[in-house]
Parts: C-alpha cells; structure tokens; sequence
C-alpha cells in the first residue's frame, strides 16, 4: 500500500512540450479544434511552413488560460464531459473485397484535441509518479518511460535461460487487448495508483 501523494499541478512547460510533440495532421473532434489551431492560438506560426518551429512568437496568456483550466481539472477532480465527447468515424481498410462487410471498415474515435492534450499531460506524469515511487512492476515494459522492445526481448530472454537452467520448460502467451485504457474502471485505476 502506497501513502496518497497530491497530484503535482501542470506547469506551462509541460504544456508547451506535450503541444510540440503533436500532429498537424489528424482530424479533429465534435468542438472542431485542430492540433494546428490550438498551436496557433499559442504561436504564430507561418502558413508557408506548418511545421517549422522557427519563427514562433509565443502568446502566454492562451498557455497561462490553458494551465489555469488543466489545474482547475485537476484541483476539482474532475475531467470535464465535453473533453470526453467523440466523434467516431469510418475509414476503408485497403484491398477488401467486400464493402458492405463492417469487417472492411476501421473505425477511429476523434476526441477534443484540448482533451487530449490534458490528457496525454496527465498520463506522462501518472507515469513519472509510478515509476519514481516504483509503483509500476518493473518488468511493465510497454508505453514506459525508458523502456524500448530491447529491454522486453533482454528480460523475455532472461526468463527462458532461468527457467532452462533449472530443468523447466518455456511457454510464452502474446495477446493484444484493444481499447483497454478507455474500457478500465478509471476511479478504481487511480484508488490503486
């Protein structure tokens, strides 16, 4: 059992580098915020090149607006129902020969970029607090920080020798659980955390 810590508040830092690590690309939510609007609302940035980080005239008081609205989630405990609204939508699978088969179609969830941000702010430093208090297991390789595919084959590969070296046998058992993030008991997740 873990004594309960209070939840660090977000700084504008953590915002700005969760903000940069993000596509221009993708598609956006029910409010129709993009990844490239939301930027923009914080940065000038030049039409001619989306992209670039150069040139970029920061505006502190969207940061300080979105800051204040990520504590004030956090502080109430709350994660306010419009970042939770979607969109889903239908994308073709390539080369099916059938259509009219929903098997043909993948479809994808398109959440409130300002969500998501808050979000993926929010589970980088869940993640931190699990590893600094070593909550985590430590061999919970998949979407850790400082863990690649290297140190799951190193410890996958360790097993089987242990394992070898006292006269057992080695199965392994692969499964892929889609959508569990969103699926999990999420109050029941943090009362464990």
């Amino acid at each position: 059992q873990h004594n309960e810590r209070s939840f660090p508040p977000i700084s504008a830092a953590e915002l700005i580098e969760q903000l940069k690590d993000t596509s221009n690309m993708l598609a956006l939510g029910l409010d129709h915020i993009t990844w490239f609007w939301l930027k923009g609302v914080i940065w000038e940035i030049p039409h001619e090149e989306p992209e670039s980080s150069k040139q970029r005239i920061e505006h502190p008081e969207t940061i300080k607006v979105l800051v204040k609205l990520f504590n004030a989630c956090i502080d109430q405990d709350i994660f306010p129902n419009a970042f939770k609204m979607f969109k889903t939508v239908l994308i073709p699978k390539l080369e099916k020969d059938d259509y009219m088969i929903a098997k043909s179609y993948q479809s994808i969830a398109l959440y409130s970029c300002i969500g998501k941000l808050l979000e993926n702010i929010l589970a980088k430093c869940m993640q931190f607090d699990t590893q600094a208090h070593r909550i985590m297991h430590p061999c919970q390789f998949d979407e850790t920080i400082k863990h690649s595919t290297t140190d799951t084959a190193l410890q996958l590969v360790h097993n089987i020798k242990q394992a070898w070296s006292q006269g057992m046998s080695s199965s392994l058992m692969l499964t892929d659980i889609a959508s569990f993030f969103p699926s999990i008991n999420h109050n029941l997740m943090i009362k464990t955390l």
